[in-house]
């Protein structure tokens, strides 16, 4: 996420780099295709105005692996989930982060038929996570 340096700051802007833009203090977006994408934040407050530029890549388009939202399960301080979408042919692993900086590997799956179980068995020790699959070729 890309932060302004002015204090105080009342109104916010987004350009993705995709064609959207939002208006929301911190816009939540999905990008519909691979690709480089320079996302820019522009703030404005008494102090004056800001904007600065992150550049984002999206390796794969999103849809190619998914979470079953149906098949979520938090029991015994493990998370579970099932991901729709691997072609059953390379191994797909699950990566967690704390942050959506510090992604760390948690599990491994290897080659299987759809769909794939996938677990975080520490899911009980932060407040909150964040989580990503991705098959690897």
């Amino acid at each position: 996420m890309v932060y302004g340096h002015v204090l105080g700051a009342t109104n916010w802007s987004w350009s993705f780099g995709d064609g959207t833009n939002s208006t929301a203090r911190s816009p939540y977006h999905v990008f519909n295709e691979a690709g480089a994408y320079t996302v820019t934040q522009t703030v404005v407050g008494p102090g004056g105005r800001d904007s600065n530029d992150l550049v984002v890549v999206v390796d794969a388009a999103p849809g190619a692996l998914r979470f079953d939202p149906t098949r979520l399960a938090l029991a015994d301080g493990a998370f579970t989930m099932q991901l729709q979408g691997a072609s059953g042919l390379n191994p797909v692993v699950l990566f967690a982060s704390t942050n959506l900086v510090d992604w760390r590997t948690i599990s491994t799956n290897q080659p299987l038929t759809s769909p794939l179980q996938l677990a975080d068995p520490q899911a009980g020790e932060f407040p909150r996570r964040f989580y990503r699959a991705a098959e690897t070729r």
